[in-house]
C-alpha cells in the first residue's frame, strides 16, 4: 500500500461473509458499516501499519491449479484502502495458512500470488463491537475552549476558555483548576460497548435484582 495514513480516506475488512467499513472524519476514522461509531484508533493505525509493512516471503508461481486449496478463491479474507474519496484503491485478497510453514498466510494482491509472515489474520478475528472506541471524546485538552455541565436539578455549568485562564459567568478560574477536569474528560473510557443498547432501552429497563 503505497500512501501515507494521512491520505487514507476509506477502509473495508471482509471476512466469513460480513464486512466492515471505515471512514475518515477529519483526524478520526469512524465504522460506517454495520455500525456508525467513532473507530477505535490504535486499531485502525495497528491494521494500516500491518498492511504497510507487509513483505512477500516467497512468490507462488503456479497458483491457478490451487488457488481453492489456498484459500485465495475465493479469499478467506479481502482488505481494500481507498485514498481521495475512493478514487484510488489498493485491494489485498487474504488465504489460508501454508500447512508446511504453518507460519506463513497465502495472499494475493495485484494478479500475484505469494507467501507472507504478516499478522493480518488477526485483524479479520476482531469483531464489530471491539472495534469501536472506548474514549469518551477523541479531542486533547488544548483543543477544548468550551464546557458545558448539565444536571437535572441545577442550571448549566458553562466554562469558556479565556487566554491563559477560564470563565465561569462572571468569574475567573485558574487553568489549572479546569485542566484537572477535562484531564479526567479526555481520559475516560468505557470498560466495553453494549451491543444494541440505546437511551430509551434503558429508561424502560427494570432498576435492581
Amino acid at each position: 500500500i503505497h500512501r501515507t495514513e494521512d491520505q487514507i480516506t476509506n477502509i473495508a475488512l471482509e471476512s466469513g461473509g460480513s464486512q466492515i467499513e471505515f471512514a475518515r472524519r477529519g483526524p478520526d476514522f469512524w465504522m460506517t458499516s454495520p455500525v456508525e461509531d467513532r473507530a477505535d484508533a490504535n486499531r485502525v493505525a495497528d491494521l494500516l501499519s500491518e498492511v504497510a509493512s507487509m513483505r512477500i516471503a516467497a512468490f507462488v508461481d503456479e497458483p491457478e491449479q490451487a488457488l481453492v486449496q489456498m484459500g485465495i478463491d475465493p479469499p478467506t479474507g479481502v482488505v481494500e484502502i481507498w485514498s481521495e474519496s475512493r478514487e484510488a484503491s489498493s485491494g489485498l485478497r487474504w488465504g489460508n495458512l501454508d500447512p508446511d510453514t504453518e507460519t506463513r498466510h497465502y495472499a494475493e494482491a495485484e494478479g500475484q500470488v505469494f507467501l507472507t509472515e504478516s499478522g493480518l489474520q488477526e485483524f479479520f478475528d476482531i469483531s464489530v463491537e471491539e472495534w469501536r472506541s472506548l474514549e469518551l471524546t477523541s479531542f486533547e485538552t488544548f483543543q477544548i475552549d468550551r464546557l458545558e455541565v448539565l444536571e437535572p436539578t441545577e442550571g448549566p455549568l458553562v466554562l469558556i476558555r479565556d487566554g491563559a485562564d477560564w470563565q465561569r459567568n462572571e468569574d475567573t478560574i485558574s487553568f489549572t483548576t479546569v485542566s484537572d477536569l477535562l484531564y479526567a474528560l479526555t481520559q475516560l473510557q468505557a470498560e466495553s460497548v453494549l451491543p444494541d443498547v440505546t437511551a430509551e432501552s434503558l429508561e424502560s429497563a427494570p432498576v435492581g435484582p
